[in-house]
């Protein structure tokens, strides 16, 4: 098997290897094939050897060539002196000993002219098999990138290819030595209950280190799924209390150590432990009276694996099977006494001797229970890394390859400080107050067992232990985060004397890990509590205000900082501590944490804090931080808060022809309280929930209560002019409305109207004359049209000048955070600050990242002023009707505007004194036709193109869609046309770049079936297109709660069958129809005919469109006559 690489170093001894062959003259033309070879996999093997590197290539050739590689051997006096230093500096000692070589030993040893790295090819001496008499050939090179992977693995590799034996550097250690600190325990007679820990496993994994070598998966995220699957197999797993398991026969437990087999041996009969452990699991393991004591012991033991399962309780370590062979065991964790007494219990249960034997066989069998438990979990997927595999099932990990060297010794080192919680041995870190802000530190060990066991680290160190490796492993794992450790172990001091920074260090940053790791603490009772700085921002009022103009102007700010029961100013703060380092410092009598981060932190924030204007901090009214800045309001600020916050109770107004639903009756007095008080509004409520009716009501309120001096400014699409119009004549008639549009416009004729209604494309188009009137309300309807700050229909926009104002959205905009930034522009200019600063501050950490607190913060700012409700909100879905039908009123376009026209004039023409069936003919031929061409012109005549821009409907059309998709919801689309059908199949599908599908009648009943089930089971397909004489009738299509009428047939039952498709049993939502209807067009008139006379309408829709037929040429000409826009 070739193993490839991409890489061949990684840590800095491994680099410089390779720089120092790179740099030596004689191999430059020889390195480049070598680390060819290297990546592809031709070194088959390497192994270290009496001081030297032993290694097979593979060539041109079936058989290997051999190399040897060595440096040259240090002198007597060179190995004295490293073994020496080592002997001095623990520190160097315990990183060998973990798998680190640390910078300044090289340096130290460089010093001596010691050189570990060869620098000319004399320092190497190097053979091989090969018939090529250049040396280095292209195989010894290949062996030199190796060994800079090696290296990585195991940096003693480095001596010993300089004659050092690695057992002269450190003692060799015991492989089972884990196995001793399960046989110290003491044996406990008693069954000890076994009590939760606030420590888990999960707390160490964020400490584990980033560097390994064993696996190319990241350990720690395979570790958390390890822990959390588990737990949660237990908390699944169903116990049958009444299986009770009797375990009464005498049972041997036999171990095959070499396939990590483990049998359970009944009189005759040998059953493997997993199909025991499969037969017991969930079943009642209450202890039995008849049971024998192998029985009692393996119900106490499954029941212990259980608890630590469910806690996450135990370590993953590794165990030697021989020299070349080693597998994985959990092995418990004890996070408090009980865990490790009741192991004692199990110790004094267990039938056999307890030694070396019988203690591996309970600890394979309790890692056996814990990965049982992993079966059938989706941590299985992580099966294809072998190393991975060994972690959760037995699979024994041969090292006999080169490449898989070094990982038994490698995930022991990674796991050994972790594993080191568990042996009596405990560090002791003492520190004392020498002067003012001088300290000193002192190292101890003591056994646990023996409280007055107590002596130096470095006592312990030199001298013989079980455990000293590991302790050696801990410190050097622990001077990683608490540097000032190694500095103390270089020293003779007993004292050794630290500064403020050091401090900070130990009982701030790694605190916690210090004690995760069981390290102790003993400091004096003045530090108990070290004083974090707490700044915060005072906002206050200069006076009482109870508008948002007045609180404006009243505003006061500043930022303080809080040290224990002390405030001082911002300046104050940093005039103190900025001269200072970091560290712990005594500040009025307390000893302060000083932090250079959090000083240019507060620096910066200050700055930013000095150009915010006055109404951008309004916005922490209602927001309780700056910046992770608390935000703290005075009595004055508090009893504004209070007042705004309260809602007044408000009348409707008199003259209003409509009965408002509750939502309806609430949304107003919402929008009153907000405005009276100065604060605009944005009203967002779901499509169809009457956002138009609560706007009027208000206005209407405002008129009765002569808050109203100009007048109003409704601002739209063009495609819902008309429809503000109609509402407002019907449900406020006693507003004087008028639209502002087309050609003929006059601003100064109707500037003395209640209400004027104008669209977008005015406003940009007139705003230079319009920004020079006053409005006392302005209303931006489908606010949503303003989204883009950059647009100049947005800046258009933003200048009109108005008392009030609101903004009307039925599409979400919490999560379109530039679209809710240039909304709030215009409502509130300057509320949520420069374009900017908001950009960076909310856009990118909440587009990009997701910041949950940034969401939170600026929902918290825009809360206050903006009201939401959907359509399944508990308290608006009891108000509505099942299904709510709603007028949706077009405008004809210039293009159909010209075709309607010209088709008018010639058919009237051509039914002129014509009669009977002719005439009748030549009328359903004029209905179709100009039917077709309120369509849209590509439904009249192809000539057209697919543009949804040219045809009312279509604009109208795409607008509901758009709010449609927006709200995750789908929509049926009739219409009487197939081409129109396949119209606007193409413009949606080209706008919205979703699959659209259209049901016809040209489908088989197959098809047809397909279809239906598309559309009502895939969720990314929002809109079906319906023929309405192939859906009428037949379909269930209840995934959909919106219903287009794109033509009209002008009768009820007709529409109501192809409304039932949606409206129907199994239909979970409300229904909204959207009826189509092009305004001053024959479709309004037969509309208004229909709905006027009701006592006709009934006859009328039974004749279908045959009534028409039955009118003479001026009552036709009126009836389809367009009229005049507005």
């Amino acid at each position: 098997m070739k193993y490839y690489y991409n890489e061949f170093a990684q840590n800095w001894w491994s680099k410089k290897w390779l720089d120092s062959i790179e740099n030596i003259e004689k191999f430059k033309n020889r390195l480049p094939r070598g680390r060819t070879y290297a990546r592809k996999g031709n070194v088959v093997d390497i192994f270290p050897k009496n001081g030297k590197i032993f290694s097979y290539v593979q060539g041109s050739v079936d058989i290997p060539y051999e190399q040897r590689i060595n440096l040259k051997e240090f002198t007597d006096k060179e190995k004295n002196q490293i073994k020496t230093i080592l002997k001095s500096r623990y520190d160097f000692l315990s990183s060998l000993i973990a798998g680190d070589f640390p910078q300044e030993f090289y340096d130290m040893l460089k010093s001596l002219k010691i050189d570990l790295f060869p620098e000319q090819w004399e320092d190497i001496d190097a053979t091989c098999s090969c018939p090529d008499w250049a040396n280095p050939c292209k195989h010894i090179a290949s062996v030199f990138y190796i060994i800079a992977r090696e290296l990585d693995k195991d940096p003693l590799i480095l001596f010993e290819m300089h004659g050092i034996d690695r057992e002269e550097i450190i003692e060799r250690e015991k492989e089972d030595i884990f196995l001793d600190i399960f046989k110290d325990l003491s044996t406990e007679d008693e069954e000890p209950e076994l009590l939760e820990s606030q420590k888990s496993m999960l707390d160490y994994i964020e400490f584990l280190n980033n560097n390994y070598q064993f696996t190319k998966k990241d350990i720690k995220k395979f570790l958390y799924k390890i822990y959390d699957n588990n737990a949660h197999k237990i908390e699944q797993l169903n116990t049958d209390e009444n299986k009770k398991i009797k375990l009464t026969k005498d049972i041997k437990i036999d171990l095959d150590l070499k396939s990590m087999n483990l049998y359970l041996i009944f009189d005759n009969e040998k059953k493997i432990f997993e199909g025991f452990l499969e037969d017991v699991i969930d079943g009642n393991l209450t202890e039995n009276v008849k049971d024998s004591k192998m029985g009692i012991f393996l119900k106490n033991m499954i029941s212990y694996a259980m608890f630590i399962i469910y806690n996450s309780y135990y370590i993953p370590y590794p165990i030697k099977i021989d020299k070349e062979h080693f597998s994985m065991l959990f092995l418990p964790y004890f996070a408090n006494d009980s865990i490790s007494k009741f192991f004692g219990y199990l110790l004094n249960i267990f039938p056999e001797e307890i030694n070396e034997t019988s203690l591996s066989k309970i600890l394979i069998m309790i890692s056996k229970v814990i990965k049982y438990n992993l079966k059938s979990t989706d941590i299985e997927n992580d099966l294809d890394d072998n190393i991975l595999k060994s972690f959760i099932t037995d699979t024994i990990i041969d090292e006999m390859k080169f490449y898989d060297k070094h990982h038994y010794k490698n995930i022991k080192n990674y796991f050994e400080p972790i594993l080191s919680l568990n042996i009596p041995i405990r560090m002791l870190l003492s520190i004392k107050i020498v002067r003012r802000e001088k300290y000193s530190l002192e190292i101890d060990v003591f056994d646990k067992r023996d409280p007055f066991s107590i002596e130096e680290l470095r006592h312990y160190l030199g001298k013989d232990s079980n455990y000293k490796n590991m302790i050696l492993r801990k410190v050097s794992f622990i001077s990683k985060y608490v540097p000032i450790i190694n500095e103390y172990l270089m020293t003779k001091k007993k004292r050794f004397e630290i500064y403020s920074f050091d401090l900070a260090n130990i009982l701030i940053d790694s605190k916690n890990m210090l004690k995760q790791l069981g390290v102790e603490i003993d400091i004096p009772s003045e530090l108990d509590y070290i004083k974090t700085p707490e700044p915060f921002i005072f906002l206050d009022l200069e006076k009482k205000s109870y508008t948002y103009l007045e609180v404006k102007e009243n505003l006061k700010f500043e930022i303080q900082i809080k040290i224990d029961d002390i405030t001082i100013s911002v300046d104050e703060y940093l005039n103190y501590f900025s001269e200072k380092s970091n560290g712990i410092f005594e500040f009025e009598g307390r000893f302060v944490i000083n932090d250079f981060e959090f000083l240019n932190e507060i620096k910066n924030i200050k700055k930013r804090f000095e150009k915010i204007d006055r109404v951008n901090f309004l916005k922490f009214l209602f927001n309780s931080y700056f910046e992770r800045i608390q935000i703290i309001l005075s009595d004055k600020m508090l009893e504004f808060k209070k007042y705004f916050l309260e809602k007044l109770d408000v009348a409707l107004p008199e003259k209003i022809n409509v009965n408002l639903r509750k939502y309806q009756v609430n949304g107003y007095k919402w929008i009153y309280n907000n405005l009276i008080k100065g604060f605009n509004i944005c009203l967002a409520d779901d499509m169809g929930l009457g956002k138009t009716v609560q706007i009027l009501t208000i206005i209407q309120k405002f008129k009765e209560e002569k808050k109203l001096k100009k007048p109003s400014l409704v601002v739209c699409p063009t495609s819902v002019i008309v429809n503000w119009k109609r509402e407002a004549n019907k449900f406020t008639p006693d507003l004087d409305v008028e639209i502002y549009h087309g050609s003929k416009r006059e601003l100064e004729e109707i500037i003395d109207k209640d209400l004027i209604i104008t669209s977008y494309g005015i406003i940009r188009h007139d705003i230079n004359q319009m920004k020079n009137y006053f409005f006392d309300f302005v209303i931006l309807d489908e606010a949503q049209n303003i989204k883009n700050p950059e647009t100049s229909q947005s800046k258009s926009v933003k200048q009109l000048k108005a008392n009030y104002k609101a903004a009307l959205t039925g599409t979400p905009i919490e999560n379109k955070v530039l679209e809710l930034w240039s909304i709030y522009d215009f409502l509130m200019p300057g509320y949520l600050g420069d374009k900017n600063l908001f950009k960076k501050d909310f856009i990118e950490k909440i587009e990009k990242f997701g910041s949950k607190s940034k969401i939170k913060s600026l929902k918290n700012m825009i809360n206050p002023f903006l009201l939401r409700r959907m359509k399944n909100d508990t308290n608006v879905i009891k108000d509505l009707p099942d299904k709510v039908v709603i007028d949706e009123y077009t405008y004809l376009s210039k293009e159909q505007e010209k075709l309607y026209q010209k088709e008018l004039d010639y058919s009237l023409n051509g039914i002129k004194n014509k009669k009977g069936v002719s005439r009748s003919g030549n009328i359903f031929r004029l209905i179709t036709k100009l039917k077709q061409i309120c369509n849209h012109p590509l439904n009249y005549n192809n000539d057209f193109e697919y543009n949804v821009k040219i045809s009312g409907k279509s604009e109208k059309t795409v607008e509901l869609i758009e709010n449609i998709i927006e709200i995750e919801e789908k929509a049926l689309i009739f219409t009487q046309y197939v081409q129109m059908g396949k119209i606007l199949k193409k413009m949606l599908e080209d706008k919205f770049n979703k699959k659209i599908l259209f049901f016809h009648g040209g489908l088989n009943s197959k098809q047809r079936e397909d279809l239906i089930d598309k559309f009502n089971n895939d969720e990314d397909i929002p809109v079906m297109i319906v023929s309405l004489k192939a859906g009428g009738t037949g379909l269930n299509l209840t995934a959909a709660n919106h219903v287009i009428h794109y033509d009209l047939w002008w009768n009820p039952a007709v529409e109501n069958q192809a409304t039932d498709r949606v409206y129907r049993i199994g239909q979970d939502k409300k229904v909204f129809v959207h009826r189509l209807i092009t305004t001053n067009t024959f479709e309004e008139r037969i509309n208004e005919i229909i709905n006027e006379k009701k006592e006709l309408s009934n006859e009328l829709v039974q004749k279908g469109e045959k009534w028409i037929t039955e009118m003479n040429d001026s009552e036709l000409k009126k009836m389809f006559s367009l009229r005049d826009r507005y």
